[in-house]
């Protein structure tokens, strides 16, 4: 399995349909709207990190 990211991003693009991928990206969308808020949510040390 030496599968490179572009390969597997190409693989999802031919295998999903316009519809399924519309929400996927929602999906994604939606993690990122609930991640942010939780990143600042931490102590001012580990913010740093991200």
């Amino acid at each position: 399995m030496s599968s490179t990211p572009c390969d597997l991003r190409l693989f999802v693009t031919l295998k999903v349909k316009p519809a399924e991928l519309d929400s996927y990206r929602a999906a994604i969308a939606a993690l990122g709207g609930v991640w942010r808020p939780a990143t600042w949510a931490l102590p001012p040390m580990s913010r740093k990190s991200f």
